[in-house]
């Protein structure tokens, strides 16, 4: 275990120094006299009393004021837990008080850095989302393992009027809430021609890319056949988080042999021509 601010802990020596003035405040105090016309009518007046009953207030204050010190001087520590695939939402304060100077050049360039570090030293596969808040909280980049993108939306951060610090909390919660794991329209991977698919879906073929594409291609090596594979790309894509797609529903022929060949002529025939031009390529 840690602690941030362990110059808190000096303020533990007080605790003795507290002691010590209770115990010679207890020796200095004066018995008082009383007169009493009944010794037995005192005697059954007065409750059972202990010896150390007394002492337990004074007791109960050091014991919270020890925990308040050492809560004061923040003590963290590091868990390893196992994980496959994690998303961080990094919350960042762009409130006008991020001006400040105390910690050169000003907070908000402080954090901008320390945020940017964080992110270098996160595995490929981290999923990371940007919620900043001054008046509002908005979530300015989805989650993604795009470093670049990352680096975008924390370089463009400006400063804004008041500190929302709950909605920033809540919304990077609905971010993450927003990956659902039982999805069935989210692409965890593409595999390639696959002996036992783990769905019943196809990639057509059919890709629009912008020009990260050119990024992705340079990271890739070739597969087992000697060849630099499309889905290796797409992949990386997935990996980013910014991949979408849409289901196209209707015939589907890969028209690389003569009988998936005529197949195919044969449903285009019956679909734009009519079924008279599908019995003349029938009888063809």
């Amino acid at each position: 275990m840690d602690l941030l601010w362990p110059g808190f802990l000096v303020v533990l020596g007080f605790i003795p120094i507290a002691i010590a003035a209770y115990v010679w405040r207890l020796r200095r105090k004066q018995p008082s006299t009383l007169r009493f016309s009944s010794l037995t009518l005192i005697h059954q007046a007065l409750p059972p009393s202990s010896r150390w009953r007394r002492h337990l207030p004074f007791a109960l204050f050091l014991s919270a004021l020890a925990s308040l010190i050492v809560a004061a001087a923040r003590p963290v520590t590091v868990v390893s837990v196992p994980g496959g695939q994690a998303t961080i939402i990094l919350a960042l304060d762009v409130s006008r008080s991020m001006c400040s100077t105390d910690i050169p050049p000003n907070r908000l360039e402080a954090a901008k850095a320390s945020a940017l570090s964080f992110i270098q030293r996160q595995r490929s596969s981290t999923q990371i989302g940007i919620v900043a808040f001054a008046r509002t909280a908005e979530l300015i980049q989805a989650p993604t393992s795009d470093v670049e993108l990352l680096q975008d939306a924390i370089e463009s951060l400006v400063v804004g009027r008041r500190t929302a610090i709950g909605s920033a909390i809540l919304r990077g919660l609905d971010a993450i809430a927003e990956l659902d794991p039982n999805d069935i329209t989210r692409i965890v991977g593409i595999e390639e021609k696959p002996r036992h698919p783990k769905s019943n879906l196809a990639v057509t073929g059919l890709y629009i890319f912008d020009s990260k594409v050119f990024d992705f291609i340079r990271q890739i090596r070739p597969s087992e056949r000697g060849q630099l594979e499309i889905t290796d790309v797409n992949n990386l894509y997935i990996q980013a988080g910014n991949i979408t797609w849409a289901k196209l529903d209707g015939f589907w022929s890969d028209a690389g042999t003569f009988d998936s060949l005529y197949r195919t002529n044969v449903y285009w025939a019956r679909k734009n021509l009519g079924a008279h031009k599908e019995r003349e390529l029938t009888s063809f």
